[in-house]
């Protein structure tokens, strides 16, 4: 199975982590994974333990909404798994046109309230 990985970085903390650790687990049962984000210490890491990494700029702009479809229409995945609100906003634009199979887990409480409730999806 493919499974794209998205996120906003890789820095050190819970999210990135558990980015981590579910990338190498899947790649050790088979699976193909490749973790689109901004980088950071923990990507580094990826590419010892079977995990792909791409480059995807943090920010809500044009350029990662091209660089994200990019990607997708690259790596055909049978899954994205998205871990950030921000990236989960830029797959909703995109969905309606690439069709992709899309599962979210937040790492922190989601406000439902302006202007952070019109990003979560």
């Amino acid at each position: 199975m493919k499974i794209v990985m998205l996120t906003d970085s890789m820095h050190i903390g819970g999210a990135e982590t558990h980015v981590f650790e579910l990338s190498r687990l899947l790649a050790s049962l088979g699976h193909r994974v490749t973790v689109l984000s901004a980088g950071g210490a923990t990507a580094d890491r990826l590419a010892a333990v079977g995990v792909n990494h791409k480059f995807l700029p943090d920010a809500l702009s044009g350029v990662a909404l091209h660089k994200l479809a990019e990607a997708i229409r690259e790596e055909r995945p049978h899954a994205v798994h998205v871990h950030t609100r921000r990236r989960a906003f830029l797959c909703r634009m995109l969905l309606p046109t690439l069709h992709f199979p899309m599962v979210f887990t937040a790492h922190a409480m989601l406000s439902p309230r302006f202007p952070r409730g019109r990003m979560s999806y």
